[in-house]
């Protein structure tokens, strides 16, 4: 007896590594080399201020705007200014996943230029 749904195989891994606008080298990248590359563009990335836009479900969304603090070895934290301060912490399967996607202020200026 046949199936009546075949499961087919989706590119998801490409669709994702296009999608990216922080991450310009992980289109090169290919396997499991996609986390290191997200990690060496967070460590690059930090100290400079971020835009985070969260995926948190069902059509919830928050935006915020801080520090990328600190890099280290499944995740990273983003220091938000306020009274008093928070200290977000995300992984880089977040970013590749794109429930988190950030932003630097220079891609978020490109992007706003080109749209």
């Amino acid at each position: 007896m046949q199936p009546k749904f075949k499961a087919y195989r989706s590119n998801f891994m490409g669709h994702t590594r296009r999608e990216f606008r922080v991450l310009k080298e992980v289109k090169s990248v290919k396997g499991t080399d996609i986390l290191e590359a997200i990690k060496r563009r967070l460590i690059e990335m930090t100290g400079e201020k971020v835009y985070i836009t969260a995926n948190h479900g069902r059509r919830k969304r928050s935006s915020l705007t801080g520090i990328l603090e600190g890099t280290y070895r499944s995740i990273f934290t983003v220091l938000i200014p306020g009274n008093p301060p928070a200290r977000l912490s995300f992984t880089y399967s977040d970013v590749l996943t794109r429930a988190v996607i950030i932003q630097t202020a220079k891609d978020k200026d490109e992007s706003a230029a080109i749209s």
